[in-house]
């Protein structure tokens, strides 16, 4: 009798089995007939995207900050998954990961955490520039070179549109313009009021090579020396989503000063993570990056206060801009912030406040114009796709989180008014007070 119900026992737990695994095998072949028209292959669209939620998870300093802003990451980490099968080419993988690290920042702009963007290469060339490690890379150049090239296919085919539509990205399609035609996108000037108050919208301090460059200075020097002796002088950055600090720094700042101006920012990181030491390896000049102050001792404001656990250094850095001739006499500058100022732009607006250059009018910036040290540029490991971020975490001079709360102004908008239409009414008042 109990043998009897021995070999029942086994009869079923070998029944029993058997179902399992023809079940798991029959799951396993659809599973992967859903990667048959794919990109890559199942294996290495999911080691790539293990990678990518790796240094999510463990090595961007800003994961805290963006939960804060409302980023729930199990969740875009479980939806995104799903749609890996979905990714046909280069340019579906690229808009892919652009729409993921989107929805992890919440379409904010925190620690430049996004693809390398094609907008960032060489427009002579086509080639990656900027990077230090990947701008010779041929496995980079060769996927951006792809990537080029669907996005023209794209174009000539019209469905550009539908493609972002399905990464449920709101993108312009990249024009092809001669310099000269981007310049003069790039600058809006107006007289408010002849030799009293003066306009100047500078929407972008980026620059694609060294000869547009050449232009973008050339064109500033001409806008500013049209501008001298006005007695106020309204810069307005509200769209200005960064570029080279040397350009405001060299080129603007120093025509508008007869001193130098200091400014600071107070780094903080962990030199214990493995993607801070590929960082600190990599694309670091002078490593490995020594703290100049005691961490411990480092207060954070209530609003980020979590964050502390996440570093163990801090490493304070001091810039300073020197006036060069000719020297330009403006009598007061207003500088417009807003959302959109980041990075280049950010930097701006801290040092104007920090050093008095200049009034800010308008609402918080959008951060991440004191993270000074190089970017991160981590390649895919299946492709050539590369990703970027910062890898310090600056903190205001409050001590808040820079990427998070940005540069505050010295006056907020007024009710119903915008920053310029704020910023006349403060220039009105001022001119009531000297009359």
């Amino acid at each position: 009798m109990k043998k009897n119900i021995i070999r029942i026992v086994i009869s079923v737990l070998i029944i029993g089995t058997t179902a399992f695994f023809i079940l798991f095998s029959k799951y396993s072949e659809e599973d992967e007939q859903k990667y048959t028209n794919s990109y890559m292959s199942k294996k290495e669209l999911e080691e790539d995207y293990a990678f990518v939620w790796d240094f999510i998870e463990n090595g961007y300093p800003f994961k805290n900050v963006c939960i804060r802003v409302g980023a729930d990451l199990e969740k875009i980490k479980k939806d995104y998954f799903q749609k890996l099968p979905d990714i046909k080419d280069e340019l579906e993988y690229y808009l892919f990961y652009m729409s993921l690290f989107s929805k992890v920042r919440n379409d904010k702009f925190i620690g430049h955490f996004d693809v390398y963007n094609i907008d960032y290469l060489n427009p002579k060339t086509d080639r990656v520039q900027g990077t230090i490690v990947y701008d010779n890379d041929s496995k980079a150049n060769g996927f951006y070179q792809l990537l080029l090239r669907r996005v023209n296919t794209a174009l000539k085919q019209n469905n550009l549109e539908e493609i972002f539509k399905k990464y449920d990205l709101k993108l312009k399609p990249p024009l092809s313009l001669e310099f000269e035609d981007i310049l003069e996108n790039y600058f809006e000037t107006k007289i408010i009021e002849d030799k009293k108050i003066a306009y100047l919208n500078i929407k972008s301090f980026y620059t694609y090579n060294d000869e547009f460059q050449e232009l973008y200075i050339k064109k500033i020097n001409s806008i500013l020396h049209s501008l001298g002796g006005y007695q106020n002088v309204i810069i307005d950055l509200r769209e200005n989503r960064g570029g080279f600090n040397t350009l405001w720094q060299e080129h603007i700042v120093s025509h508008l000063i007869k001193y130098s101006l200091e400014y600071y920012s107070h780094l903080v990181y962990n030199n214990q993570n493995k993607f801070f030491k590929i960082l600190e390896d990599n694309f670091l000049l002078v490593k490995p990056l020594e703290p100049n102050g005691n961490f411990k001792t480092v207060f954070f404001s209530k609003q980020n206060e979590d964050d502390k656990e996440l570093f163990n250094s801090i490493r304070s850095y001091f810039a300073e801009v020197l006036p060069s001739p000719p020297y330009i006499d403006f009598k007061k500058i207003w500088v417009l912030i807003g959302n959109d100022t980041i990075s280049a732009a950010d930097e701006f607006a801290a040092f104007a406040k920090q050093t008095k250059f200049a009034k800010l009018i308008g609402e918080n910036t959008g951060g991440g114009g004191l993270n000074w040290l190089p970017k991160l540029y981590l390649q895919l490991p299946n492709c050539g796709l590369l990703i970027q971020s910062d890898m310090l975490y600056a903190l205001n001079p409050d001590w808040t989180c820079n990427d998070e709360f940005g540069t505050a102004p010295d006056i907020y908008n007024l009710p119903d008014k915008d920053a310029l239409e704020t910023c006349l009414e403060e220039i009105r008042k001022l001119g009531e007070k000297t009359n």
